[in-house]
């Protein structure tokens, strides 16, 4: 091996030795402000079906989905994977399928959210 073809490897080694921790450190942070800004355009989309007539801000169904987003926003960041596949493994087990939106909303968060309805499935 000749030394050019060492220095090489080298270098490649230390560029992708600073290079990965760098993108696990950001790529995180990139997905949760993607995920929130997604989350504030249905938020919004809601709120202009709403303003047109289609639904009352009054209604609970209005209320609800306005209010789970909210959460969504608010605590996206305790949102995992794996505590989604944790909370609905829990909620099949307890036999707890049908309140499964605001059960997870409930184990997410720091504190409770505020009522939650049972969702109709």
């Amino acid at each position: 091996m000749e030394i050019r073809q060492l220095t090489n490897i080298i270098e490649s080694a230390i560029c992708l030795a600073l290079l990965i921790p760098l993108l696990l450190s950001l790529l995180p942070t990139v997905r949760l402000d993607e995920f929130r800004q997604n989350m504030f355009a249905v938020r919004d989309e809601l709120f202009d079906y709403a303003a047109s007539g289609h639904i009352s801000y009054n209604d609970p169904a209005y209320r609800l989905l306005r209010q789970l987003m909210n959460g969504y926003i608010r605590y996206g960041h305790q949102l995992t994977f794996f505590r989604v596949c944790l909370t609905v493994t829990q909620s099949k087990t307890m036999g707890r399928a049908k309140d499964l939106t605001c059960f997870m909303i409930e184990r997410v968060s720091l504190s409770r959210l505020g009522s939650c309805l049972v969702l109709p499935f």
